[in-house]
């Protein structure tokens, strides 16, 4: 378990982010440095595989190689968000947004608590915000498992008991 905090800001929406890195799961408060740290509005998403009944057809991809990148793509558009309101305003939209899109996007379940006024700057400029946290938390959320493999490699991964054997 970890704890990564960085400012953030688009035009006059500013915010303090604190992210809780868990095992395969991710806790994300946004609020505002100049008011007390609360969990209002918290929102739980989760990413689901899509059914494959229904929907729209896709063209069959070629039969060349893909990138990772496309291959990426290509698994995060099989999934789609399930966001529901624990705590606070139902249907804040940024909070639910953030939550949801991160957790399609990492295909791991996310809580969201933003605490940030929807007066706190324009709409347009919340709404920048929001996306750019988005980027930057996945940004932040990778480095932090690349740091925790390779210290693991580094240093033996220590950590984790070894696993019982038949017979034991």
């Amino acid at each position: 378990t970890r704890v990564l905090e960085f400012k953030a800001e688009a035009g006059e929406a500013k915010a303090v982010v604190s992210l809780l890195v868990l095992q395969d799961q991710l806790l994300v408060w946004v609020g505002d440095q100049r008011e007390p740290p609360v969990l209002n509005n918290l929102h739980y998403a989760m990413a689901m595989n899509r059914s494959s009944g229904g929907g729209s057809a896709t063209a069959a991809s070629p039969a060349s190689p893909s990138s990772p990148l496309e291959r990426e793509r290509r698994e995060r558009e099989k999934r789609e968000g399930v966001v529901t309101t624990l705590v606070g305003k139902r249907f804040h939209s940024l909070g639910e947004k953030l939550a949801k899109r991160l957790s399609v996007r990492m295909n791991i379940p996310v809580v969201c608590s933003w605490n940030l006024r929807d007066n706190a700057a324009k709409e347009e400029e919340l709404e920048a915000l929001c996306n750019m946290l988005v980027k930057e938390v996945m940004n932040k959320y990778e480095e932090e498992e690349t740091d925790a493999d390779t210290a693991g490699a580094t240093h033996g991964n220590n950590e984790a008991p070894p696993s019982p054997t038949k017979g034991e």
